[in-house]
């Protein structure tokens, strides 16, 4: 008898897990590809850190190689020694503070200033020109920066040596670079940062501001004491995120501006990770800067249209300019000697409609996997009663503020046999964590009681999925949609250090070592150019050819998007 009561509550947790399992197996296959793809690109590289503390060898493995001298920290020890880390070291500090001090303020008052717009059409005309730069890659913007600051033939420049004023070296002198750099870093970030605030604000109750007219209250009065006040924790979280990025320096932005002239101020971690890294084979070295880097972000973690247009509207004359007008610098805001022959020579080069083709497709398909993974990981975690549900967000929530770094992400798709493979490309970045979050949020926000009567009539949680979830989620889809073919389409830096192949390079990437190699004649013509040297309406019309689709996109998404990204804004 007590032999049989032992064994009730055993075959009843057997029967209860039986049940709960035919309930919710297919949440657990939905994320079976999201946890896969996390600790496949996420968590494997962590393995390689351990090769910081070891002295790397090609023919061992990462388990294999002998302890580093010092107990471990001989790397740590010499990278403290090395003068060019030292140097990046203090250039990420300073470049990441100044961006802090001048660039945090800006998308705040922005927001501010849009807020307080009347009139609706001019306001949406403002808001679509400021966030505009975010949609061109770092590429695309050094070269806009080359054809308004050059010392010979840049807009500024030349403006000022018309007025009888010296030409202003902003780019190839240390201290105009640093100027140039945080300001230029301020006008692509402010438009697209203010959404955030944009949709706080859009949460403040309405009653206060009308009992503040009631009082007397003017416009200012009411910015400073219930708009800011009422926005303040969202600005905490976004400055508690910035300052846990103090040390976490972006590659493309300092990679795309670096030039000899300047490398003293611009060579920052990440960049010295790659050239000592992966060009110089040291990866014992920089897997040690890159979790230094790593860990001490962990730690610190505890008006507006005419400046937006200004560059594209030069860039486009240029590139329908005549040369000799470009060449005598006559060419300002409109263009003269019009001719279209630069692209008739881009359209009329294989390499660069290969190029272009190949990135549209890399782009379109990045997009949609990046949904569907986004989609297969976001839906299941809605589910409060999903066990295991904290340890999954945990294991998300962990790889959005710590990487295992440069050197460890490259030995992996080395032993994944991605390098030269266009797969590497597409899987390793295909889920975006913050991406995930803000999808969830959406769901969380569809009413509960659509999900229960879909139960109720026998509805199967994948096709919950497909007939409520994802036909009420158009606006954030398509918002996530935009923000993943942006990021593939700017993007360059996976296919600088995977990819061999010219063949698959991206059309960003060809377009930065033409802006790179412009002035080499042999470099110009081992690319295949018909003529010993690029003129400026060619490379202008480059540029132009490699920007215009994306920005094509986001006046077709935009009525999506402004629901989207401001997701749980308006109260009920």
């Amino acid at each position: 008898m007590s032999k049989t009561s032992k064994k009730v509550p055993a075959v009843k947790n057997r029967k209860s897990f039986g049940v709960y399992m035919k309930r919710y197996w297919q949440l657990y296959l939905l994320l079976f590809l999201p946890m896969l793809y996390l600790i496949i690109f996420k968590y494997v590289p962590m393995v390689y850190i351990q090769i910081a503390f070891k002295k790397y060898s090609i023919v061992q493995s990462v388990w294999e190689m002998p302890l580093a001298a010092q107990h471990g920290f001989e790397y740590f020890i010499k990278a403290f020694k090395n003068k060019d880390f030292l140097n990046a070291l203090r250039n990420t500090l300073v470049l990441n503070l100044l961006d802090l001090v001048v660039g945090f303020p800006a998308p705040i008052i922005f927001a501010l200033i849009l807020n307080e717009l009347v009139f609706t059409r001019f306001k949406r005309v403002v808001q679509t020109i400021a966030y505009m730069p975010h949609f061109l890659s770092w590429v695309i913007i050094y070269s806009l920066a080359l054809q308004m600051f050059a010392p010979s033939n840049g807009l500024v420049n030349m403006v000022l040596q018309n007025m009888g004023l010296e030409a202003v070296h902003f780019l190839d002198k240390p201290g105009n670079w640093i100027v140039s750099y945080i300001l230029i870093g301020v006008w692509q970030n402010f438009g697209w940062g203010s959404i955030v605030y944009l949709a706080a604000i859009a949460g403040i109750n309405p009653e206060l501001y009308e009992a503040a007219s009631v009082d007397g209250a003017g416009r200012f009065k009411k910015m400073w004491h219930i708009t800011l006040p009422g926005i303040r924790s969202t600005i905490v979280v976004l400055l508690i995120m910035n300052l846990g990025n103090i040390l976490g320096s972006g590659f493309d932005r300092p990679f795309a501006f670096q030039n000899n002239m300047v490398m003293n101020v611009a060579n920052v971690i990440s960049t010295f990770v790659y050239t000592n890294g992966i060009k110089s084979l040291q990866f014992s070295l920089t897997t040690a800067v890159g979790l230094f880097q790593s860990v001490i972000c962990v730690i610190f973690l505890l008006l507006a249209k005419w400046i937006c247009l200004l560059p594209m509207v030069n860039l486009l004359v240029k590139s329908i300019s005549s040369t000799d007008a470009l060449v005598k610098h006559e060419v300002y805001l409109w263009p003269k000697g019009l001719n279209f022959n630069a692209y008739t020579t881009v359209l009329g080069d294989a390499k660069y409609i290969r190029a272009f083709f190949w990135t549209v497709f890399l782009t379109i398909i990045c997009t949609i996997v990046s949904l569907v993974m986004t989609t297969l990981c976001a839906y299941p975690l809605i589910f409060e009663d999903l066990k295991g549900r904290s340890v999954f967000n945990i294991i998300i929530t962990i790889t959005m503020f710590f990487n295992a770094g440069t050197i460890p992400n490259y030995l992996l798709m080395k032993s994944l046999n991605l390098l030269s493979n266009p797969l590497v490309l597409i899987v390793p970045s295909c889920l975006s964590v913050f991406n995930m979050i803000i999808l969830r949020s959406f769901f969380y926000g569809i009413p509960d009681s659509l999900r229960e009567s879909a139960e109720i009539d026998g509805a199967t949680y994948i096709k919950i999925l497909c007939s409520i979830y994802i036909p009420l989620s158009k606006p954030v889809f398509a918002t996530l949609a935009l923000f993943y073919a942006v990021g593939r389409w700017n993007g360059y830096s996976d296919a600088l250090m995977y990819m061999k192949e010219k063949d698959y390079y991206p059309l960003q990437l060809l377009l930065y070592n033409i802006i790179n190699n412009i002035n080499s004649v042999e470099v110009a013509t081992q690319e295949g150019f018909s003529t010993p040297g690029l003129t400026e309406s060619l490379k202008a019309a480059i540029v132009m050819f490699s920007t215009i689709p994306i920005l094509c996109i986001y006046p077709w998404l935009q009525k999506y998007f402004i629901h989207g990204v401001t997701v749980g804004a308006v109260k009920e």
